[in-house]
């Protein structure tokens, strides 16, 4: 936990313009305890449910199972990388101000790219990235005055 992070600092500034000099300390101090109360009652509950999983005699079974979940994790790991960067590249396109098809049906037909470097799928209707709907025809129309 970084003290001198931005968000650290906003808080501190805002709650030493709110409470004011007298009562920030004592506000700290509350919060100090109030945390430390947390993490008490936190760790006892973690060591109680330790001890009730290790009582009822859970702990092998649910380690047994740990690793067939782990071998089920790696391909849905491998699938998720090109979801990610498949996502993370249509959110910069959008941004950048070009128009995506919003699933795979609006793929229908073939692509065109506009002079202004828009990116228009031609399909039975498809919704453009921020949600607003595009007209096909309209698209067909843009893709055939621009080329």
């Amino acid at each position: 936990m970084d003290l001198f992070s931005p968000k650290f600092l906003l808080v501190g500034v805002v709650a030493l313009i709110v409470l004011g000099p007298e009562r920030l300390p004592a506000a700290a101090r509350t919060i100090g305890a109030l945390l430390a109360d947390y993490r008490r009652v936190s760790a006892d509950l973690r060591s109680r449910a330790s001890e009730a999983v290790d009582s009822a005699g859970l702990r092998e079974p649910l380690e047994n199972l740990r690793q067939p979940l782990q071998e089920l994790r790696r391909p849905l790991d491998e699938l998720r990388r090109p979801m990610e960067e498949t996502r993370a590249a249509w959110s910069s396109a959008s941004a950048a101000g070009a128009v995506v098809p919003a699933g795979p049906d609006d793929l229908a037909g073939p692509a065109a790219v506009t002079p202004d470097a828009r990116v228009v799928v031609p399909s039975a209707g498809w919704t453009v990235w921020d949600g607003s709907t595009v007209d096909p025809a309209a698209a067909e129309l843009q893709a055939a005055e621009a080329g």
